[in-house]
């Protein structure tokens, strides 16, 4: 290949860590790492949210890109979801209503949009870009609430992430077995720290919204035989097991981690509980600080210790 992705995204891109190579081996996957872009100067993208709150990774080769970004907090993509509703979408100017930020990309330039970022492009001359789209497990409530608005909103299904529920399931196989490692290491003082599973905290506050939307799926009849077949190639005897093992593992680690660690990870509830399990995090890029620093990829939460909220993903 004469293009690929930035190191950071092909390390963490769901569809290179865990969706199974057999089928990307027959041609079966979602083919959205890639995309070459040709605009003309004058063009203009209005104001939207990538297909499932999908993250983007976005070079330019040649030419300029202006982008007016909106950060996505749950106000913001209220407003963002009426406004994509509104008879009044084409008159109305979405950085009128909101608050948004102006980022110039000059030729050489790359790019981050960190998931759920709502935004709009403008090209003030002919330009070419290499881009691409990626799911990972480092903000799974947000991919998760923007597939929600997309459904809510009817987005054409051609117009979404492809094999959304597929990339989810696996990504719950995936968690399952990182974490039943993890808590059996925790139980276990045969491993040294380096030789511990690493699991992050943005990965754990995940865990209960990918429960929830997984289940739901399989709830409403949406389990494929690759699903199956997946599960029982990993241990699993159904979807419907992969499911509730994650949701005991979970619990288990929750009730091994330390209570300072739990305040800090907003699970202090069990994951049956009907009401919002985690606080109101805000768990994405700090906008202006990130413009200044090449628009890096952050989670940030709202807790006391910010250097410790910045070791995530960089």
């Amino acid at each position: 290949k004469k293009v690929t992705s930035p190191k950071m995204v092909r390390e963490i891109d769901w569809v290179d860590t865990i969706w199974p190579k057999s089928l990307k081996a027959r041609g079966s996957y979602p083919r959205v790492q890639y995309y070459c872009l040709m605009s003309l100067s004058g063009s203009y993208t209005d104001f939207h949210i990538d297909f499932g709150g999908s993250s983007v990774w976005y070079h330019v080769l040649r030419g300029k890109k202006i982008f007016y970004l909106i950060e996505p907090t749950p106000k913001n993509l209220k407003i963002y979801e009426n406004w994509s509703n509104s008879p009044e979408q084409m008159s109305t100017f979405l950085g009128d209503l909101i608050e948004c930020f102006k980022a110039e990309l000059e030729q050489g330039n790359t790019f981050i949009i960190p998931t759920g970022w709502i935004h709009a492009v403008f090209t003030p001359i002919d330009s070419l870009v290499f881009g691409g789209n990626f799911l990972h497990s480092y903000n799974m409530e947000l991919q998760l609430e923007v597939r929600k608005i997309e459904e809510r909103t009817n987005v054409a299904i051609k117009c979404r992430y492809p094999f959304f529920h597929e990339i989810s399931f696996y990504a719950a196989i995936h968690l399952t077995k990182q974490l039943q490692l993890k808590v059996n290491q925790m139980k276990s003082d045969a491993f040294s720290d380096e030789k511990r599973e690493n699991i992050t905290k943005w990965e754990i506050m995940g865990i209960p919204h990918l429960v929830k939307y997984c289940s739901t799926k399989l709830g409403e009849g949406e389990e494929q035989a690759a699903w199956r077949s997946a599960a029982e190639s990993s241990g699993f005897t159904s979807s419907h097991h992969v499911m509730e093992t994650l949701k005991e593992v979970y619990e288990k680690y929750t009730s091994l981690i330390s209570s300072d660690f739990k305040v800090a990870l907003c699970v202090e509830k069990p994951i049956d509980d009907e009401e919002k399990i985690l606080a109101e995090t805000t768990k994405n890029v700090d906008s202006q600080e990130s413009v200044k620093k090449g628009l890096k990829l952050k989670m940030i939460c709202k807790t006391e210790n910010k250097k410790k909220e910045e070791e995530g993903i960089e």
